[in-house]
């Protein structure tokens, strides 16, 4: 993940400004309210208890991308808000082979990653195009400060992070091409049950309109629907 010196230093300070802000207005009604019900202390710790396990708390990107090196594939979570770049991989306890997570730098520059509070190995990959500049290889947790940071020599847009010893495996290197395809789309079980009842829904050739086009898209090329009072064929 980005570290603090990066271009989302401002909106993390920011973030963390307006929590601070927001935890000092609820102490304060504490203050006033706590004496009379005797439960000031407790609800005090409560609170700041929920905020430190919500602060520790990895964040669970969609998949939206894959990463394709030779014929082999990474499925991506895609981080590009100011949020998500910051937060990364971090309080991750495990990141299944072949996932990893891409971040969208935006404007070529030289950006520095750092491992604070990452609690798995990874190797980190910077890319300028598509095209590998820089291989950081198992860069290792690190829970407290200072943590080393990690950087490519030259300007980059786009980093990848996947598990460690990945870059090995599917033989990534400085000039490596890799493709990356943006708005993939992973079916979940319940995607997979509602793309059966289309499979099966379709099948009959009686679709609405509407759900004639969900047809095409799972491979009905010749859907016979209802529209308007007549029947018609979309290929």
């Amino acid at each position: 993940m980005i570290n603090p010196l990066s271009k989302s230093q401002a909106t993390t300070l920011s973030q963390a400004k307006n929590s601070h802000n927001s935890f000092q207005f609820l102490v304060k009604c504490l203050n006033i309210i706590g004496p009379i019900a005797g439960i000031s202390l407790a609800v005090g710790s409560m609170i700041l208890s929920i905020l430190a396990i919500a602060a520790r708390s990895p964040q669970q990107l969609p998949i939206t991308a894959i990463a394709k090196v030779g014929s082999k594939q990474i499925q991506l979570e895609v981080a590009q808000t100011p949020k998500h770049l910051a937060l990364g991989l971090k309080y991750r306890k495990e990141l299944p082979e072949n996932r990893g997570m891409l971040f969208e730098i935006g404007k070529t520059q030289k950006v520095q990653f750092w491992m604070k509070d990452v609690q798995i190995p990874l190797d980190i990959i910077f890319l300028q195009n598509g095209v590998v500049k820089t291989v950081v290889k198992s860069a290792p947790p690190c829970s407290k400060e200072p943590c080393p940071f990690y950087h490519s020599a030259e300007p980059v847009n786009r980093v990848l992070e996947i598990p460690a010893g990945s870059a090995v495996k599917l033989g990534i290197k400085s000039g490596t091409t890799v493709i990356i395809t943006k708005n993939h789309k992973v079916y979940n079980p319940m995607e997979k049950q509602e793309h059966l009842r289309l499979v099966l829904y379709c099948g009959t050739h009686t679709a609405r309109f509407v759900v004639a086009r969900n047809c095409l898209k799972i491979g009905f090329t010749h859907t016979l629907v209802q529209h308007g009072g007549n029947k018609q064929t979309i290929k």
